[in-house]
């Protein structure tokens, strides 16, 4: 199976994985995160628009699970909205354990020539977003190569829709099988942030081990690993830790989760964490506040899952009605 992220900056340590994540820094911090938040809700509001309109049943994850950061990522990049629907469906390729290494390659190979030609496009003709800046700050003395600037929107785009969506899906399910969690978050909006942390802490998306290398002798409760041995961190395994998460396996929106692992930890933990919480608080905060009568239009134990190359935990389809 191809190793669609070799060679690219998720991969790399130190100094020049720092340098990467510097070009994005002022794309994806809190504050930003914050004043794209109206915009969000129009987004979000849209899409509600279009559900109440076509009415139930219909599956959750493609009329606002997937639209919602889908959009809201390709406008950061400076993406034509247009494209949306074919990353959605290379991204679901590429990450779909079931695909062959041909249909993979050929999915990378998609996006990749695609978003080519957007970079072309706004080195022609730059506008205000993430894209068009790279070019300028970046490509232009000479520090990035206009592949790479493909490359990291490709990144961007793949990992700033898909988990959001996933947990979208997957949190609206858990809310929706825990009545009095949803009914004490419709009574109490301002629940809504500590409640997406544990939704992120219960529901993990990342459900793989992190592969690492110890760089130095550590010492981990009673056990010594030493540099040069490998080491698997499973990011859900520690978000159920009951030393820290008191009675770990229940749901508990009053639960302070923020120390939970979902996004990872240290150096390489998800950049665009603080714009994953706002569209997740935006988009289950209105779906249970315009739809109050929402339910699950099958069984709980009929709802499809996805079998991930990634591990990526979450809902395949989610048919709910209202």
């Amino acid at each position: 199976m191809p190793q669609v992220l070799k060679g690219t900056f998720p991969r790399l340590d130190g100094a020049e994985h720092l340098r990467y994540r510097r070009m994005l820094a002022r794309d994806f911090t809190g504050r930003r995160a914050d004043e794209l938040r109206p915009r969000i809700e129009q987004i979000v509001d849209a899409r509600l628009d279009l559900m109440e309109e076509q009415g139930g049943p219909l599956d959750l994850m493609e009329a606002l699970a997937y639209p919602v950061p889908s959009t809201v990522v390709c406008e950061l990049l400076g993406v034509p909205p247009e494209d949306s629907p074919l990353f959605e469906s290379r991204t679901r390729i590429l990450i779909n354990g079931r695909s062959t290494p041909e249909e993979t390659l050929r999915a990378k190979e998609d996006i990749l020539h695609h978003l080519e030609g957007v970079v072309a496009a706004k080195e022609k003709r730059p506008g205000d977003d993430l894209i068009s800046r790279l070019i300028v700050e970046q490509v232009g003395p000479g520090l990035l190569d206009r592949a790479e600037v493909a490359v990291i929107a490709w990144l961007l785009l793949a990992a700033g829709h898909h988990t959001t969506a996933t947990m979208i899906g997957t949190g609206t399910m858990l809310l929706l099988e825990h009545p009095d969690q949803l009914a004490a978050l419709r009574a109490d909006p301002k629940l809504i942030p500590g409640a997406v942390d544990e939704l992120l802490r219960h529901q993990t998306a990342m459900q793989i081990g992190m592969n690492r290398i110890a760089t130095a002798d550590v010492t981990l409760g009673e056990h010594t690993v030493r540099a040069g041995e490998g080491v698997v961190c499973q990011l859900a395994t520690a978000n159920r830790d009951a030393e820290i998460f008191p009675d770990p396996d229940r749901f508990d929106v009053t639960r302070t989760a923020r120390g939970q692992l979902g996004f990872g930890h240290g150096p390489h933990q998800c950049p665009g964490q603080s714009l994953a919480r706002v569209e997740l608080q935006v988009a289950l905060g209105r779906l249970i506040t315009r739809l109050p009568g929402l339910r699950l239009a099958v069984p709980a134990a009929d709802v499809p899952f996805w079998h991930h190359l990634f591990g990526i935990h979450g809902v395949q389809e989610l048919p709910v009605t209202w």
